[in-house]
């Protein structure tokens, strides 16, 4: 048995890397760096894992657009913020919003108000209650 290799995160970076850029493909690579094409492949997935997409980038600008909004009116719902979003400029739908709001852990949620049905200070007489108290 040989020895287990192990590779920095630079190394990795640098085979997928050259895997993208199409300077040499997937077994020109494996056998040079002594990797299986399968490893490489696992390496390329979480690489692309790790660099955010169109879509995660546009959310993240719009995460910062909606933080904005929340910090000058804090008591803002995603519909609200919906609406300041698109008199900004911003092309997005509610649903969307929402999404992102509820992702960054910016809902706001309401305090629900206590209603009190009980009103403990009558001036009638309180009768007992017959069904607990009898034996």
């Amino acid at each position: 048995m040989g020895h287990k290799r192990t590779y920095t995160w630079k190394l990795k970076l640098q085979m997928v890397r050259l895997l993208e850029q199409g300077k040499q493909n997937s077994s020109q690579i494996s056998q040079d760096h002594h990797v299986t094409r399968s490893l490489l492949y696992v390496w390329w997935q979480l690489y692309q894992h790790r660099c955010p997409s169109a879509h995660q980038e546009y959310d993240q600008q719009l995460c910062q657009a909606i933080q904005k909004i929340r910090e000058a009116f804090a008591g803002y719902g995603y519909r609200r913020v919906t609406k300041a979003l698109q008199r900004a400029g911003w092309k997005v739908n509610h649903k969307l919003v929402w999404r992102v709001m509820r992702q960054s852990k910016l809902l706001c949620h309401r305090k629900r108000r206590i209603v009190h049905t009980t009103d403990s200070n009558r001036s009638y007489q309180i009768y007992p209650n017959l069904v607990t108290s009898s034996p």
